[in-house]
């Protein structure tokens, strides 16, 4: 199950439904409640940390420029995964579980959340144009959830 819900591995499923792993073709259509309860705050905490400090360079490449000085910047970065990190990692994997959807649905509603509302935060609050709020925003998020997920499941 390591790998099996990563961009990646989700690209290579889509174009290869039959060469997906019996375990992962397991992991992603279950509703399972496994695991989704087992997060400790110290555990969220650096989860947490680990996104910002992934998505920071992505951030400070499309960003940098535009929001100044760099206190201002930083606390931008963690403002806009304080709005969409929580309700990713500790409320849709519950919702959709508890509403009977597989960790795929999840998976996807999660990660088309996540950009969006990042994205419509740098827009709407600090002024950032659309087309740079929105890729920025998704060029950080599929970076943190690979990369992230590659740590993870490494650990």
């Amino acid at each position: 199950m390591r790998f099996c819900n990563l961009p990646h591995s989700l690209l290579l499923y889509l174009f290869s439904t039959k060469n997906v792993p019996p375990e992962c073709l397991r992991y992603l259509t279950t509703s399972s409640l496994d695991g989704v309860y087992g997060v400790s705050a110290t555990t969220y905490v650096l989860f947490f940390l680990l996104t910002v400090a992934l998505e920071a360079p992505i951030y400070w490449y499309f960003l940098r420029d535009r929001i100044t000085p760099a206190s201002r910047w930083v606390a931008a970065l963690f403002c806009i995964n304080l709005c969409t990190h929580p309700l990713a990692i500790l409320g849709f994997p519950q919702f959709f579980a508890l509403a009977g959807y597989t960790k795929l649905t999840a998976l996807v509603a999660t990660e088309v959340f996540a950009p969006v509302v990042e994205g419509l935060v740098l827009w709407k609050l600090l002024n950032i144009p659309p087309r740079v709020a929105f890729v920025a925003s998704v060029a950080a998020n599929l970076f943190s959830w690979e990369m992230g997920g590659l740590i993870a499941g490494l650990l």
